[in-house]
């Protein structure tokens, strides 16, 4: 009310307490509304009872604002998760301006890798029972194509995750042509991987390719079968509209200009058609096998298990015989 400076912060207060009722949990609001109603009425100059319409005004507004209001966590998150994001791509922007750093050794010409005893196990949520997967058993050897199948939530993303170091192993060892793996989420091992998962998101930017030649790009792109969907120019990666399936190609791209020894392939079937899919394992999986470059497929697609060199299955966090 205009000359009355308390009942304006007073009101102020009341809305800014009402609007954090999602943080603050309804039954704290509901108490300092009760508190305010017991000590104002000792105010005196008729505050009491404008404070008590304050007041009712709101409670009301808690339990009509209550289905905007379970939002606001969400969209606070999103934001700080948005800002993340604009300083991780402005920070990306600027490598190529900073001093020159030296890039890590070539990953070595491995002969078997081997997951001995892996287990891992994810974070109680919700009250449910943590999934966990392991005791893990598995050889992976230089140049084959190995298909990882099985149900959705069975741990093939997981098994896939803790193989390129992106998990932290809770028990269980890596090894490498017989000699267990120092560190296995550090860094330099994380080198060896090239990945393609469901959670794609393709860059504008071929950010860890400088060098990358626009010839070898153009060809990969017509390769995978968006030429006239988008292309490559000097600032980058040109993306019109995109379909998922789309997007997941691109991403495959990206990946296999990266030129690692070991690529990881999950969620991909689903967004293609059948025509490329056909393509895409007859004719492009065999292309990178000349190239001596290890294939890690999960795949649902039992029409092509005969293309792979061994499919191995997971059900329930473990490996069973297929």
């Amino acid at each position: 009310e205009e000359g009355d400076p308390f009942l304006y912060e007073a009101a102020r207060g009341l809305g800014i307490t009402a609007a954090r009722g999602f943080t603050l949990g309804y039954s704290t609001v509901y108490l300092l509304l009760i508190v305010l109603a017991v000590l104002i009425p000792g105010l005196g100059d008729g505050a009491g009872g404008r404070m008590f319409t304050l007041i009712a005004g709101a409670l009301f507004l808690v339990s009509e604002l209550d289905p905007w209001l379970i939002w606001i966590p969400e969209i606070v998150r999103a934001e700080a998760a948005l800002e993340a994001w604009c300083r991780l791509e402005q920070t990306l922007l600027e490598i190529p301006h900073a001093e020159p750093v030296a890039r890590p050794p070539e990953p070595r010409r491995f002969i078997r890798l081997r997951l001995e005893g892996v287990r891992f196990q994810y974070r109680e949520a919700h009250g449910q029972p943590p999934f966990a997967v392991g005791p893990l058993d598995l050889d992976l050897n230089r140049g084959e194509r190995l298909f990882i199948t099985g149900g959705t939530g069975s741990g093939k993303t997981t098994l896939l995750k803790l193989l390129a170091g992106l998990y932290p192993l809770q028990s269980g060892m890596i090894r490498v042509d017989g000699d267990p793996v120092a560190a296995a989420g550090s860094a330099d091992y994380r080198e060896w991987f090239a990945a393609v998962f469901a959670e794609d998101y393709p860059f504008d930017r071929l950010y860890g390719l400088p060098d990358a030649d626009p010839a070898r790009i153009q060809q990969w792109l017509k390769t995978m079968g968006l030429a006239g969907k988008t292309g490559f120019a000097e600032e980058g990666i040109i993306q019109r509209s995109l379909s998922s399936g789309q997007r997941k190609r691109l991403a495959f791209v990206a990946a296999v200009l990266e030129d690692k020894p070991i690529l990881l392939i999950d969620g991909f079937d689903g967004d293609q058609d059948p025509a490329f899919l056909e393509r895409f394992y007859r004719e492009i999986l065999p292309g990178l096998k000349q190239q001596e470059t290890t294939v890690v497929v999960a795949t649902h697609d039992e029409r092509y298990f005969g293309l792979a060199d061994r499919v191995v299955k997971m059900a329930d966090g473990r490996l069973i015989p297929v």
